[in-house]
């Protein structure tokens, strides 16, 4: 097993790196710490093992994935899906949200996470998977949400050709989360 990573853009003085992993059965994938976007997953050619090819529909490019408003293969969030009338309540108090569909809200908001640039964690190798954590953190009131909220989605691929992903997020105060 292996992985890369390389410095693919720049915005506003903050690098968005691409990472590849690839297993020894040359299964790939390779996400963008922009929005935690999955960009490609390469599986091998049946009977041409050497050769593979990416099965994932997607945007082509970082350029296109930055301009496009929607949500392919990327993390979602704060909260995943809508929220009616684009308010909730905890504790008998009223959060408002930006109507980004109107008059709802929609997966994370006018800036969800899928537009934020994640930072890498860490990188972990076993003789059989890498796993790569990106980590953000979301401010108290951003978008409008209580409470600081330190999230973090874990990319890994092993030689049993599995790909997981993992969510978790913790806050300092009552919120309401649901990344996909």
């Amino acid at each position: 097993m292996k992985y890369k990573q390389e410095k693919i853009y720049s915005t506003n003085d903050i690098d968005i790196t691409s990472i590849t992993i690839k297993n020894d059965n040359n299964y790939k994938v390779t996400f963008y710490t922009y929005g935690g976007y999955i960009h490609q997953i390469n599986i091998p050619l049946l009977h041409q093992e050497d050769k593979s090819e990416d099965v994932l529909l997607g945007y082509g490019n970082i350029e296109r994935v930055l301009e496009s408003d929607g949500y392919f293969n990327s993390v979602v969030g704060r909260v995943a899906n809508r929220i009616g009338s684009s308010k909730f309540n905890i504790d008998s108090k009223e959060f408002n949200l930006f109507s980004n569909t109107p008059p709802n809200h929609l997966h994370g908001g006018k800036i969800g996470f899928n537009k934020k640039i994640w930072e890498i964690e860490n990188i972990d190798e076993a003789p059989n998977s890498i796993r790569c954590t990106l980590k953000y953190f979301s401010c108290d009131m951003e978008e409008n949400y209580p409470g600081n909220l330190d999230c973090t989605v874990t990319y890994e691929l092993n030689n049993s050709n599995e790909l997981f992903i993992i969510f978790d997020a913790i806050s300092d105060k009552d919120t309401i989360v649901n990344m996909t």
